[in-house]
This record gives structure tokens, sequence and C-alpha cells, in this order.
């Protein structure tokens, strides 16, 4: 089912107990969309979660220790909160939340199928649904009390996110100083005339001080959408180099990504050769090599010569990667789960942290 109001996202280890839950659901009149037919498993399970979740009002997230171990039930959850969508969370037993879903469920109310009268919180959760829009055949709600719902408490910081560890420190303050140095280089960078400048239009914004680029994307390079990212989700498409004179950004091309590299001086623009599946690129301090990562690599690419060289193995290193003063390169691997680190003429990778909070797709 399609276009359906609810999504229930579970681990398939549940189904027995989510399936009375869905039932339940709908023959309250909700529509629900729920995995029935082992689609995880299946090539097309990118497209058709993608599609379910923006279709959906509300997701029902049922928590397990099963689900909270699942990687494709936080995928669906991060997805549904990257697009804006209301979460309900389901408690079948207590769990304990992964800090990647901490911030999404933070201050959530949530239900708890556990404990207590399972009549009376599969009525609070036809209510809450429909108190988020979920018409469920049009029956008007009454502004009733709920006995069973509960409210998700803020997640308390951690000595790691506190303060950062020795090992730690450095890397994420070296992101932070980054990040400051690109903005200011694009606010004090000098910029050309505007009459020379055919592609590329500035913008002073009269008493406020902003600067607005506006740089156009050739047709035939166009910037990849989220849908052409993996699982559906919106990463980071453009990367600019530590003095702001090139431009990488994530494109389309013979319906596969690829890294395009533009000169912010002048209009020309370069499809790099063998960046073939790259997202998240990233520049070296010295900008003469773009780095980006791949679903099994991390990779680079030398600026000036198209060369084209692998830094080392990864596993979905979709948490973003950054290049340090030290000839180092950090990033995420297993989807933010370890924070690693390796030479940056390559080698076996390092591992610093298993979290990763501060320095998340940096």
């Amino acid at each position: 089912m399609m276009g359906a109001e609810v999504f229930v996202s579970y681990s398939s280890q549940d189904r027995d107990r989510v399936i009375p839950v869905v039932e339940y659901l709908r023959n309250s009149g909700i529509s629900v969309w729920v995995d029935e037919g082992n689609i995880h498993a299946a090539d097309l399970w990118s497209e058709q979660i993608v599609q379910a979740i923006a279709g959906c009002q509300v997701m029902v997230v049922m928590l397990s220790g099963n689900s909270t171990d699942s990687h494709n039930v936080v995928k669906e959850a991060m997805l549904a909160s990257e697009q804006k969508k209301a979460l309900l969370p389901v408690y079948l037993e207590s769990a304990e939340i992964p800090a990647r879903l901490q911030y999404q469920l933070a201050g959530i109310q949530h239900l708890e199928l556990y404990g207590q009268g399972e009549e009376q919180v599969l009525s609070d959760l036809v209510t809450g649904l429909k108190k988020r829009g979920v018409l469920g055949g049009g029956d008007e709600v009454v502004a009733t009390r709920s006995m069973s719902i509960k409210r998700h408490e803020k997640p308390k910081s951690t000595a790691v996110s506190a303060q950062p560890s020795g090992s730690l420190a450095k890397p994420i303050a070296w992101v932070l100083a980054l990040c400051v140095l690109i903005l200011l280089g694009l606010l004090l960078s000098k910029t050309p005339p505007a009459h020379t400048m055919d592609s590329t239009e500035v913008k002073q914004t009269s008493g406020v001080g902003r600067i607005h680029l506006k740089i156009s994307i050739p047709e035939e390079y166009p910037m990849a959408k989220p849908t052409d990212m993996p699982f559906g989700v919106a990463w980071r498409m453009l990367a600019i180099s530590p003095n702001g004179k090139h431009l990488a950004y994530v494109c389309m091309h013979e319906k596969e990504r690829h890294l395009c590299l533009r000169s912010l001086s002048d209009d020309t623009f370069q499809l790099l050769k063998g960046s073939n599946g790259a997202v998240l690129p990233f520049f070296s301090p010295d900008e003469k090599w773009l780095g980006f990562l791949t679903e099994k690599k991390v990779k680079k690419i030398e600026i000036s010569s198209g060369l084209l060289a692998e830094v080392c193995d990864a596993n979905n290193p979709y948490a973003g990667a950054t290049w340090s003063d030290e000839g180092k390169i950090y990033f995420g691997d297993s989807e933010g789960k370890k924070f690693l680190k390796v030479d940056e003429n390559g080698g076996e990778p390092e591992f610093v942290s298993k979290v990763i909070l501060t320095a998340f797709s940096p």
C-alpha cells in the first residue's frame, strides 16, 4: 500500500508483536504502510521505502532491542526526521536508544506497549495519530488526557560530548576551525566586477552585509538530488576549497553520481574521471587534492593532474570526512558507528572513537 498516512518502522524479528498493532490501526480506519514482504532484503528496498516515507504523515517507530540494533529502522527514522515527518515511538519492550536516534526522539511523546493495559495503549496510539493529522475515517479528536503517553527525556551529555578526549579534541577542533575559515574565505575573498562574471552573480544585501553567491550549474552535469543519494537521504552535496577558489559538487552523469569541479574565478567545469559513486567531497588543506567517499572506499583525486588514488577501504562511510594539517583523514565509518583516521597517503585505518556527535558530516 503506497501513499498511506502512517508508516510503521520495525524489525522483522518483532513481526508477531507488530502486525496485531497494524491490524488494530487499520480496523480504526487508519491507512498504514508496513513491510509485509521482506523488501529489506530486496534490491528495490531504497525506492519503495523512500516513496512510502515521503507519502506518509506520521512514522510509528516500534522500539525494541531488535529494532534499535537494526540499521534499516535507524535509517528509516533518520530519513523521516530529515523530511520533517512526525515521529511517534512505541516501545514493545524496554530498550536503550542508540546515539544516532537520541536527538530525533528527544522530547517526543511515546507509548509503552508493555507492563500496562494494551487496549488503553492502542487507543492512545490512535488518538495520538489523529492529533498529528491522520484522519482515520474523519472522526473528530476529543481533547482528552492520554493515560499512557509519556515523553522522551532529552539525552544527557556524556563525558565524550561534553569534554572530548585527547584523541578527539584535536580533530574536532580542526573541523570547526575549517568551517570558520571557509565562511571567512567566502566573506572576505575579493569578488571580480559583476560585468566580468558570466555565470556567477554576486549581490550585496543593502544594510545587512551578507553576500549571496549564485553559481550556475551546467545542464549536462546537474546536481544530484536526495533520491540519487544512498538511502534517499539529503547528504551534503558540495565542498568549497579552503582558499575559496574551487567548488566541488556531486552531480549526475549517465545515471550515476560523479564529482564536478568548478573554478570560482571563471566559468569552467570539469567532470572528474574516476569519481563514480562519490558522496561527501572534501579538500586537502593545501587544495592539491579532492577527497571523497564511496560505499566501500575513501578516495582522492589530484586536482592538477586528475590522478585517482585509493586511500583505504571503508564500509558505508556516510558520516563525512575531513583532512587535517597533520596529513590525516578522519572519517565516520559504518554510517557513523566508528570514527577512524588514516594517513593521507593510504594505509590501514586506525580506530579513534565510537562516538561521533560533534563531527558528524563535517
